[in-house]
Order: structure tokens, then C-alpha cells, then sequence
């Protein structure tokens, strides 16, 4: 008894007639006492159509979702011809790709084949069964549906032969064998008894469709005797191994054309050892067959090289290229960080991706992009950079040179916060992919507040002037400040929206006689006249505070607490609070918002196509970055979906086991709504010099919010 595996193609099972056909001729050799296992390819035109519905919904499907499409068609036939067999009265089971044990690469659409898991198969053969499985399909490691590509059928085939160790391996046709030439445009060709796999091999890469060349070098690799035959037919076929009766005959067995060819041209190649190496590698990394190759002789230490491939894979040889996008951002502890944990996880898919990362503090982005701009020389640009939230409208509006609109890159903008995708929408486009949003909090030291006798607890829901009270209390017991600040407008800005204030409405500047302003000054400055909290200018210094323990505690957005984090050893000895709201102020709330970020592409970028894939696969869609930064970095998603994730409902150990995560979320629903418009880097440096002349100068805080008035009301005019 011998082991057969079979394989039809698509017009052998097209319709009802074809497929009781097929199922006689695997039914009359199970009959003879062979097992059988038949590999089936997609009906007719299936693989078509469906390619053609993919079309009426996008223009540019992921390769993923065709993957998950495509292989559709193979399991309509598997099911089909197992009926059919079944109806003949000859047992039969149909397996799916991975049922029948097809294990992949991550290649989608291109798949190659990593190992086989044969033991479903052998179980349904010692039960005396046909098994019809699926060809052209596999399973990879994220357990995704793969397809094998051009032939794909036929090296499943193949490769099932060859992991059974099956006696033949029929590969039925609509032609009766393998000719000299096709038999359709060529008169007196003859149909060749027998050939050798090279010769096959060499004749199906240059345009034979009888066989892919896959399936033919995994035949020659495992020793696998094919046998080309037709299923309307019944005539011997043309049997292909390793070697033939006559192979030392015709110098010429077959002539063959392809249409299906593109030259590559690659050329000023330096004449290194190694280089062709690089490239050549580089290509199969992407899963490119390349035939021919030419390369010229060295010149100036320069050669050109040239190559063949298939015309459908020329454009992505061409396109692929160099897979590095420069981005600039900073902070190391939080941006930088998730950029880096990004390119791992998008890395997992795209191996020769790479960021270079340029770490630059924000006002320098700002300074780079505005002489950009009016340099109108975007070609210093990077290709993806950070942008603080509150400077898109007024960025967007004096230089929209510098942005690519990303409103029609892919991303799922119904998968943001409303409030959040604002900050960088203008006019209804989108130019900023968001990033992490900046709730406020205040983390204090728990060890140094129960050395004042108090607890966590008594820091929470307090007014400003209950909060002084305590503080000092703290400041005696420690000898430290009980707030550490960077300085400027911040906090004053955090006070002012926690009462539900602004110092811009409706587009018009109200800095002067705004009593929520004049409050936060006041407060602020009376906190600095007593030791309460400590500025510092310098953004290093005003860090180590933190993680040297010469503060109690910080107040900003939550970003800050990867910073916090920073010192390991403190860990256990944080709690995180809402911050105190203003006394005397109607609507005012212990939360507000500091900060945020989003991603923008520039008008420089060398590929939009990759950029918006990266952003998107990742901080536009991905749970699992998500996952990973809000524990490690404290970046609080701006993806709906993140946020539902059980990571946020986890107890922080750094932070005494408080679960910090649904803390923040909670503070972020209560925030106040806040809108600085396109003037807010105008009015936040007027505030800035406000406070530093009311604390370090004492100048009169009324005179000094008129300055503010006066100072943007100027600019915005200017």
C-alpha cells in the first residue's frame, strides 16, 4: 500500500461536474488500497473575485486581512470535495492550512513554510480516511492566517509529500504533463515522459505555469517524485526527479517565456567584499525571489549590479528601500522611552525597521520648525516629530508647510477622545496622531508626611489654604520644601483650570480681572514666601528635587511620574493625590490637565506610506504598547481602548500598592474644559514673566496680569 498525495487546481474543482470529478480519481485511489491526501486549491475564479471585493471596500488592504480573505476560497473547496467524496461513499476529512499542521513565517501574502505538524493527518489516515486539506495557507506565531503566494498550492502539497515521506505526488493539471513548449501557442510540441528537477526547475522560472518553482526546489530538497498528469484525461502524465533514463539526450528539453519579469538596476555600488551580500540579503529578507544576476566590472571602486525578479514584486524592491524614520522628541524617561518600545513592537513585523531618535528639549523643536518654515527649506525636517498639544492650532495656522495632513492615513479617529484630537484639529483636518494626555496629579512622599504625623489621606480633596496648613507641617517635620516646581505657568495654569477658568474665551484674552488667576498668583506666591515649594528654572535640577528627596511632593500631569520613578530606590515611599483647588472660586475642582502630546508627520518625510504604518500600528492601535508604557513611562493612553486593559487596574508597588492607573483616569474625567486656542504659547509666556516678577520681584500681582493683557492682546495683533 502506498502513501499518494494529490493536488488539483482551481479549474479542476471550478464547479459541481469538476469536483465529483476529482472526487472519482481520489476515490478510485483510496479504492486501491493507497492512503490518499488531496490538496485543493480555490474554485475557478474565487481567488479573484474576492480579491475584487477587497477592492470595493479600500484601495490599500493590510496584507494581514487579505491573508485572513484569501484563504476563504481554499476552505469553500476542501469542504466541497469532502462532501462529494463522502457522497461516493469513500470516508473523507477536510483540513484548514494550520489544522492540517502548516506553521509560517509573519510574511503575509508570502508566506514561507517553517515546519509541518503532521500528527492530525496521520491520525485521519490510520482511520482509513481521504484527507482533503487546504492549500496555499498556514498559521504563524501570533496564531494569524498566512497564504503561501504565487503557487502556493502546490508547494502545500509538496511539503505534505515530503513531511509523510508519501511514495508520489500527483499534482493534477488541465494540461496532460509538462511539453517542450505550450502546447497552446507552439505546433508539434511533444509531452515530456519524464525530466528532471532542474530541468523543471529551470523551465517554470522562466514562465512554465505547470509547476511553481517552489514546490519544484522543495521537491528536489526532500527528494520528492512529482507527477504532472491531467484531471480530464486519464493519461500517464510527466514524471519529474532527480534523475531521468535519457538525461544525458536532448541538450534542450523544453523552451519556456515569462511576461511576468522586471530588471533592477542598482547602480555607483561600491566594490566591497560583502556589498552584494548586504543586498541580496537584504532582499530575501523581504521575501524577494531573485533570478539572474549581472554585475558589471569595478570602476572608480564602484560597480553597478543588476538583477531579475518578478515584475509584481519590482515595486516593493524599489519602494522598500531604507526602512529608517528620524523622529525627534524628548525626555528620555517618557517619550523617548515609548518611541523605543514602539520600534521593538513594530520591529516584530518589519525586522529591517529602525528609528533614529533625536532627543532635543521642546522649545528647540519648536525653534527648528519655525526656521523651517520661514526658511521655506523643510529639508532639515525630521521625518516624524512630538509636538505639545497646546501649540498645534497656532503652529498649523502661521506654518502649514511644515505638516502632512494625516486625516486620511488609516488611523481610527473615532478611537480618541473628542477633547483630546481638538488640540491638534484644524479646520476639520487632523495633523497630530495623539499620544498621552497630561491629568494632574499630586505625588507626595508618604514617608515624610507620616513623619508629620499625618497621612496620605489627609492630602486628598483639599482646599489651597487647608493644603498650606498641612504642608508646613510637613516642612517642619522634614526640613524640605513640600513642593518642588519647574517654575513659570504651570502650576498657575493647572490652578486656573481646576476652577473651570481660562485665560482666553471665545477667542478673546481675559488675563486681567480674572479672579481664578489672582488667586493662583497669590497662592503661589505666598507658598515660595513660606518654604512650601521651591522653584527651579533649570529642568535637570528641578528633577533631581524629586529623586534626591529635597521635595515631599510635585504637582503636574501625570507624565511626570515616570520621572518620579526614576529613583528606584524610593520605591513604595510615593502616593499620588488630587491637587487642592482654589479657595473662594465657584466651580472650582481638584483636577485639571497639564501637557499632552501627539505625533506629527512632517512635510519632509521620504515615506509617508511607512510613517503613517508605524504610527498607526502602533500608538494609533495598539493595547499591548499601551500596556507596557503606562506601568514603565506613566503615560496615560489616549486610545480609548488602552484604557479598558486590565494594567490599569493593577496595584503600583512603586506607589505603595495604590492602583495609581484607574486613579489617574478617574482624575482625567472630572477635568474642568480648558481652551487656550491658538494663542496659548503667547499667553503662557506672558504668565511666566507675571509670576517671576510677582515672586521675585514682589510687583503687584493686579499690575502684572494687565502687563499679561496688554503683552498678548500686542502679539495677537502683531
Amino acid at each position: 500500500m502506498a502513501l499518494i498525495v494529490q493536488k488539483f487546481g482551481g479549474s479542476s474543482v471550478k464547479d459541481r461536474n469538476r469536483i465529483f470529478n476529482v472526487a472519482r480519481i481520489v476515490a478510485n485511489t483510496h479504492k486501491a488500497g493507497n492512503d490518499v491526501v488531496v490538496v485543493v486549491s480555490a474554485q475557478g475564479d474565487t481567488t479573484d473575485d474576492l480579491i475584487a471585493k477587497a477592492a470595493e471596500i479600500t484601495h490599500n488592504p493590510s496584507a494581514r486581512e487579505m491573508d485572513m480573505l484569501l484563504a476563504a476560497g481554499e476552505e469553500i473547496s476542501i469542504a466541497l470535495l469532502a462532501m462529494a467524496l463522502n457522497e461516493l461513499g469513500c470516508h473523507a476529512t477536510s483540513l484548514t492550512g494550520w489544522q492540517a499542521g502548516f506553521r509560517t513565517d509573519r510574511a503575509y501574502t508570502k508566506a514561507r513554510i517553517t515546519r509541518m505538524e503532521t500528527e492530525r493527518i496521520s491520525s485521519e489516515l490510520e482511520r482509513n480516511r481521504v484527507v482533503v486539506v487546504a492549500g496555499f495557507q498556514g498559521l504563524n506565531k501570533l496564531d494569524d492566517i498566512t497564504t503561501l503566494g504565487r503557487g502556493g498550492s502546490d508547494t502545500s502539497a509538496v511539503a505534505i509529500a515530503a513531511a509523510l515521506h508519501a511514495d508520489r505526488c500527483q499534482i493534477y493539471t488541465d494540461v496532460e504533463g509538462v511539453y517542450t513548449a505550450d502546447p497552446r501557442k507552439v505546433r508539434n510540441t511533444r509531452k515530456l515522459e519524464e525530466i528532471t528537477f532542474d530541468e523543471m526547475l529551470e523551465l517554470a522560472s522562466l514562465g512554465a505555469q505547470v509547476l511553481n518553482n517552489r514546490s519544484v526546489e522543495l521537491a528536489k530538497k526532500y527528494n520528492v517524485e512529482l507527477e504532472v498528469l491531467s484531471s480530464l484525461n486519464p493519461v500517464p502524465g510527466t514524471v519529474v526527479k532527480e534523475v531521468t533514463k535519457d538525461m544525458e539526450g536532448m541538450l534542450i528539453k523544453g523552451v519556456a517565456k515569462d511576461t511576468d519579469v522586471a530588471v533592477i538596476t542598482i547602480l555607483n555600488v561600491p566594490d566591497e567584499p560583502g556589498t552584494s551580500f548586504k543586498i541580496f540579503g537584504l532582499l530575501a529578507q523581504k521575501n524577494i525571489n531573485v533570478d539572474i544576476i549581472l554585475q558589471s566590472t569595478g570602476r572608480d571602486g564602484k560597480k553597478d549590479i543588476s538583477f531579475t525578479c518578478a515584475e509584481s514584486e519590482a515595486e516593493t524592491t524599489t519602494a522598500d528601500g531604507d526602512e529608517t524614520l528620524t523622529v525627534w522628541a524628548w525626555d528620555p524617561n517618557f517619550n523617548i522611552y515609548a518611541l523605543k518600545q514602539a520600534e521593538a513592537l513594530y520591529q516584530k513585523d518589519h525586522p529591517n525597521f529602525k528609528l533614529n531618535i533625536e532627543e532635543n528639549v521642546y522649545n528647540d523643536i519648536e525653534t527648528k520648525l519655525i526656521t523651517a518654515a520661514t526658511s521655506e527649506d523643510y529639508s532639515t525636517l525630521p521625518d516624524i516629530f512630538l509636538m505639545q498639544d497646546y501649540s498645534y492650532h497656532k503652529m498649523v495656522a502661521n506654518f502649514p508647510g511644515i505638516y502632512t495632513d494625516l486625516t486620511d492615513s488609516g488611523l481610527d479617529w473615532d478611537q480618541f477622545s473628542g477633547g483630546k484630537l481638538a488640540d491638534s484639529t484644524v479646520d476639520g483636518h487632523h495633523y497630530g496622531i495623539p499620544f498621552d494626555n497630561g491629568a494632574s496629579v499630586m505625588a507626595v512622599r508618604s514617608d515624610m508626611i507620616e513623619n508629620a504625623g499625618l497621612t496620605v489621606d489627609d492630602f486628598k480633596d483639599l482646599t489651597w489654604s487647608e493644603f498650606e496648613e498641612k504642608a508646613q507641617k510637613v516642612v517642619d517635620a522634614n526640613g524640605v520644601p513640600m513642593l518642588t516646581s519647574s517654575g513659570g505657568s504651570e502650576l498657575i495654569i493647572e490652578m486656573m483650570q481646576s476652577a473651570g477658568a481660562s485665560p482666553v474665551v471665545d477667542g478673546e484674552v481675559k488675563i486681567a480681572d480674572n479672579a481664578a488667576l489672582k488667586e493662583a498668583l497669590t497662592v503661589y506666591k505666598d507658598m515660595v514666601d513660606k518654604g512650601i515649594l521651591a522653584e527651579y528654572t533649570d529642568w535637570d535640577q528641578y528633577i533631581a528635587s524629586m529623586n534626591d528627596g529635597k521635595a515631599a511632593g510635585v504637582i503636574n500631569g501625570c507624565w511626570i511620574m515616570s520621572s518620579v520613578q526614576a529613583a528606584a530606590d524610593q520605591s513604595g515611599k510615593w502616593a499620588i493625590v488630587n491637587m487642592p483647588k482654589l479657595d473662594g472660586i465657584d466651580g472650582a475642582t481638584n483636577y485639571a490637565n497639564c501637557g499632552g502630546a501627539s505625533w506629527a508627520v512632517s512635510s519632509n518625510c521620504k515615506n509617508t506610506e511607512l510613517a503613517f504604518d508605524f504610527l498607526k500600528s502602533t500608538f494609533g492601535s495598539s493595547v499591548e504598547l499601551y500596556d507596557d508604557l503606562l506601568p514603565n513611562a506613566g503615560a496615560i493612553s489616549s486610545y480609548l481602548p488602552a484604557a479598558e486593559s486590565d494594567v490599569y487596574n493593577q496595584p503600583s508597588e512603586f506607589y505603595g500598592g495604590q492602583t495609581v492607573y484607574k486613579d489617574i483616569v478617574e482624575f482625567a474625567g472630572q477635568v474642568p474644559a480648558f481652551d487656550c486656542g491658538a494663542y496659548y504659547s503667547d499667553v503662557r509666556s506672558a504668565l511666566t514673566d507675571a509670576v517671576t516678577n510677582v515672586v521675585q520681584n514682589n510687583a503687584d500681582i493686579d499690575s502684572e496680569m494687565q502687563n499679561a493683557q496688554d503683552t498678548v492682546e500686542f502679539n495677537i495683533a502683531g
